[in-house]
């Protein structure tokens, strides 16, 4: 079975490529290519075990050919991985004359330039050399391009068998599908489960004295504690405290990872406790931040949790520490807590009905 931080890596890249794609609509090939180095999971959901980013290729001239990846399928096989946006235009619509776009047709011939530099034992040599596999002649090329609506997957077909049939077009909604696919196969049991989850959008001016605090969970200031708070020094820091008293944190410093606190943020923290473990989450604007399991380890519930069972209330305290002590200046847009963890179609809504 896998673990909490193969499904974090599902979650976050379904969650960055759709914001990519809706909230960024970036039209921009370099932010897909940064998506798919970023986020090696969705090459394993799309089948591959092994890619190589930007290799260089030559051809028998001494010409240098590189492609967005070279990647290996679970079969062993090899591939070119050819990237464009999901703004691309495939192939014209039905009635119309049956062709690719230009730019779709232009795409295509160069990734048919890329396999026939495979056919040549000195291109082959040279790549085993650099990158240690062993490739082979005649690899197919897919091209990660377009989206479903307006796409005629059968036309496309029947056009590039036209032309070898030695390409494949996959488009961006495949892509997320492959990632969902993968999420629910290993991960959608862990969904709904018993926990806390806190979701504020937040504006931070920052902390009036050594450490604010956004909200502080709990009863008690030594145990079964739960606290997101910023330091002087702008570290956002999640921490909870366990049952024993033993503290357990994820920090994001101002800057890391384009953070900055003086936008508009929204923070998603997550805690549950099953079999024994205590699994603890952030991340900031839909983007995981950090995560940690620990075995061994539990939180009592029982002293943060009020009210029946169909009608739980997290007790809590904004802006201040459980003591009233340590104000944090913000602006604060939305705010919800759950006595649950949420279902990740539950945070990806709720992401981006707090977004926009």
């Amino acid at each position: 079975m896998q673990g909490s931080s193969h499904r974090l890596e599902i979650e976050s890249a379904i969650m960055s490529l759709r914001h990519l794609i809706e909230i960024d609509k970036s039209d921009k090939e370099k932010d897909y290519q940064n998506f798919f180095e970023n986020n090696p999971i969705t090459l394993e959901a799309v089948g591959y075990s092994e890619y190589i980013p930007h290799p260089e290729v030559f051809d028998s001239s001494g010409g240098k050919h590189i492609p967005d990846f070279i990647a290996q399928k679970t079969t062993g096989a090899w591939e070119i991985l050819e990237l464009k946006t999901p703004e691309t235009k495939l192939n014209t619509n039905k009635g119309r004359r049956n062709k690719f776009y230009a730019e779709t047709d232009s795409c295509i011939s160069q990734v048919l330039d890329y396999i026939d530099c495979f056919e040549q034992e000195s291109t082959l040599g040279q790549l085993k050399s650099k990158y240690g596999f062993d490739f082979h002649k005649k690899p197919r090329a897919i091209l990660i391009a377009g989206v479903n609506e307006r796409y005629d997957k059968q036309l496309s077909h029947n056009l590039l068998q036209q032309r070898g049939g030695c390409v494949e077009i996959v488009t961006y909604d495949e892509v997320l599908a492959a990632l969902e696919s993968l999420r629910l196969k290993y991960h959608s049991q862990q969904e709904g489960v018993y926990g806390m989850s806190l979701h504020f959008l937040a504006q931070i001016d920052g902390a009036r004295s050594n450490v604010g605090y956004l909200v502080d969970v709990g009863s008690d200031l030594e145990r079964n504690r739960v606290s997101l708070m910023l330091f002087q020094n702008r570290d956002f820091v999640f921490r909870v405290i366990d049952d024993k008293s033993n503290k357990h944190y994820i920090k994001l410093s101002n800057g890391e990872r384009g953070y900055d606190m003086r936008d508009r943020n929204y923070y998603c923290a997550e805690l549950s406790c099953f079999n024994n473990c205590m699994y603890i989450s952030l991340s900031v604007n839909s983007v995981t931040v950090g995560y940690a399991y620990r075995e061994l380890t539990n939180f009592d519930f029982g002293g943060v949790l009020v009210g029946s069972r169909a009608n739980r209330k997290i007790m809590h305290i904004i802006g201040v520490s459980l003591s009233k002590s340590n104000p944090l200046g913000f602006t604060i847009g939305n705010y919800q807590m759950y006595a649950r963890l949420l279902t990740f179609d539950e945070r990806r809504n709720l992401a981006y009905s707090l977004l926009n």
